[in-house]
Order: structure tokens, then C-alpha cells, then sequence
């Protein structure tokens, strides 16, 4: 019942929704093997309907996942999220990922990138 509304939660709570309280825009980039289009999806925090999936072809964007995969960027994060009233740091993006992530980064077949 879920499929297709923008504004229902998933399983676990508010899913990828979660990024409009903390940053202007969610972008996805994937495919599914080396030979397969590179797609990407864009969603800024104040857009609910309208999504354009559009296919990325600069040899930059093909060279950052060249295999399969799955990409996630989170654009224009706000300051309040910085710890301690400290700058949004590279490691302070990592320290909140691993800990929060703990379980689904022992898995061993996903990477991230900060």
C-alpha cells in the first residue's frame, strides 16, 4: 500500500525521508553492472511529487561507480548538525554513520564514502 506515496514511512521509520531535516537535497545514483546506464534521482527537501530519474553519461560521473552499485549524497547539510557547535567535519560525518550504521557496515560489502 505503501509503493508509490511519497509520504509514507517504511519500515523503519521515516527511511530515506529522514534527509529533509538535515540537508537541501538527496541525490541516488545506481546500476546494476558496468554495461548498465548510470541513473540518478534528485530530491530537494522541499519537493514532494515530480521526481525525473535521468540517466548520467560524463565519463567523472561513470568513473565514480563503475560497477554495480548504489551512490547517496547529501547536499547542503546544515550547520546544526555539527557536533559540539564545531564545523560539520569529514570525520564527524563518519563518527555519526558508524554509529548509527554499526550492524549494516559489519556486513562487509558496503562502503562509505565521506
Amino acid at each position: 500500500e505503501k509503493l508509490g506515496q511519497a509520504s509514507a514511512n517504511g519500515q523503519f521509520g521515516f527511511g530515506m525521508q529522514a534527509f529533509r531535516a538535515c540537508c537541501e537535497r538527496l541525490r541516488v545514483r545506481s546500476r546494476t553492472g558496468s554495461e548498465a546506464p548510470l541513473l540518478e534521482i534528485a530530491v530537494p527537501r522541499n519537493q514532494a511529487s515530480g521526481f525525473e530519474i535521468v540517466q548520467l553519461e560524463t565519463p567523472e560521473d561513470l568513473e565514480r561507480l563503475q560497477d554495480s552499485g548504489t551512490t547517496v549524497i547529501l547536499e547542503d547539510i546544515e550547520d546544526v548538525w555539527a557536533s559540539n557547535k564545531e564545523d560539520l567535519s569529514v570525520q564527524g560525518c563518519a563518527d555519526e554513520i558508524e554509529n548509527h550504521f554499526e550492524r549494516l557496515l559489519s556486513r562487509g560489502n558496503l562502503e562509505v564514502l565521506v
